[in-house]
């Protein structure tokens, strides 16, 4: 009887123990809710199991609505069920359940981030902005319509945009499934006012890209032969410009030939600017105050075509002119149809134009007359269409003309005046060219 006594003691004892550490999250509840904040429903799941639920609202997304109807089941059910979405799991911890990321699940699988990198002052978007995670492990750059699009894991992620001339932003988000970010970027280009004091070595001129103001101080201060300053060899030193053998024959610029040089001094033609077969200029540094040198785009008060052409026909004891003249034009539509779709139209024409026309003075015998007409362009239309497919599908369709044309029209007359016979010679004829 004592034996049976001890057996039924230490049997009751090992069934105690075994209940006192049942797993908790095996106990078994009934729970219910709609469309109510995850952090309120992990609240109620520990009141009703009366089981310790560990986590931090900033490692969840605590603001999330959930809605759950759930009969008798398992606390770790309820909890697998409504963490899922966000790969996040649970761990027994004594008597208490932990709220921990599922890393597992989130090296497994990945989400799409995409969106547009734009100015934040005018909208216009940013071509090559950088967008990369906080790790640098990866990353994308914009295309030329500001779209970016790349891959990442399922977790909380600092996201960095970056451009040339702008304020870097900083994103830090949790990602569970593919999310759009557009992201306007503000402009950090502008620096404080700057006051320099001294003397100006020069008048200040309104100047074009391609005139050049010489410093006399530098003329003065360079090596020259036999010591001596000379401003075309100052000069000779610069892009662009090119002499011949031993610096002899003038300045060759871009590619012209020195009779093709315009030279002023004080607004005067000067047409012999060398000594000793052009080894020293004729002009003394000592007095030039300031220089200015054009290598192109020239000024339009030094390019007189039509009154030169004419003065040159009038030494050949010959009446007329040359002329010419271009123009472009651009034009571009750009239409928003909807959030992802872009309609653009653009066209561009540009065209130049020749023409030359000649002949003998009227008190000649022979009379000669001729006319030259060169006209040539382009024409470009564009129709564009931009779609954003999907979250990292980005597709353009391009439907154009384009075109180079290319016309001459030249005739000659040769027409010889007697009192016996009159006798007239014409040639004419119209060359053109399309591509």
């Amino acid at each position: 009887m004592k034996r049976f006594l001890f057996i039924f003691i230490l049997l009751s004892l090992t069934v105690s123990i075994c209940i006192g550490q049942s797993r908790p999250d095996e106990i078994v509840i009934s729970y219910n809710s709609f469309n109510k904040p995850l952090k309120l429903i992990l609240k109620e799941l520990a009141s009703i199991s009366k089981v310790n639920l560990v986590y931090s609202e900033s490692r969840i997304p605590a603001e999330k609505m959930v809605t759950i109807n759930a009969k008798n089941e398992k606390l770790g059910n309820i909890l697998s069920v409504i963490l899922e979405e966000y790969d996040i799991t649970y761990q027994i911890v004594g008597d208490q359940l932990v709220l921990v990321k599922d890393i597992k699940k989130q090296k497994e699988e990945s989400i799409t981030i995409y969106g547009y990198v734009k100015d934040n002052s005018s909208g216009e978007v940013l071509i090559g902005a950088n967008v990369f995670l906080h790790d640098r492990s990866k990353g994308t750059v914009s295309n030329e319509y500001g779209f970016y699009s790349f891959k990442v894991s399922k977790q909380t992620q600092r996201l960095h945009y970056s451009y040339l001339g702008y304020k870097s932003e900083i994103i830090e988000l949790s990602v569970f499934k593919d999310t759009l970010i557009n992201i306007k970027l503000h402009p950090d280009g502008f620096l404080n006012e700057i006051v320099i004091m001294g003397d100006l070595l020069e008048e200040e001129h309104e100047s074009t890209a391609s005139q050049q103001n010489l410093h006399i101080d530098k003329i003065l201060s360079s090596n020259h032969l036999v010591g001596e300053a000379d401003l075309f060899r100052y000069l000779s030193n610069q892009p662009g410009i090119s002499t011949a053998a031993d610096g002899i024959g003038g300045l060759n610029v871009r590619g012209g030939s020195a009779d093709q040089n315009l030279v002023l001094l004080d607004g005067v033609p000067v047409y012999n600017t060398g000594h000793a077969l052009g080894i020293f200029s004729i002009f003394n540094s000592n007095s030039i105050k300031s220089a200015s040198f054009y290598k192109g785009s020239i000024p339009a008060r030094y390019v007189w075509i039509k009154q030169l052409t004419k003065y040159q026909n009038n030494d050949k004891e010959r009446r007329g002119f040359s002329n010419y003249f271009f123009n472009d034009f651009n034009a571009k539509l750009n239409f928003k149809i909807g959030q992802k779709h872009r309609l653009l139209l653009s066209t561009f024409h540009s065209n130049d134009a020749f023409s030359s026309q000649t002949k003998e003075k009227d008190d000649s015998a022979l009379r000669d007359e001729s006319a030259k007409q060169i006209n040539w362009g382009n024409q470009l239309y564009s129709l564009r269409f931009n779609s954003q497919i999907t979250k990292s599908f980005f597709s353009r369709f391009t439907l154009y003309h384009t075109g180079y044309t290319f016309n001459s029209y030249r005739n000659n007359l040769f027409e010889n005046v007697s009192n016996i016979d009159t006798s007239v010679y014409f040639d004419a004829y119209l060359l053109g060219r399309r591509f």
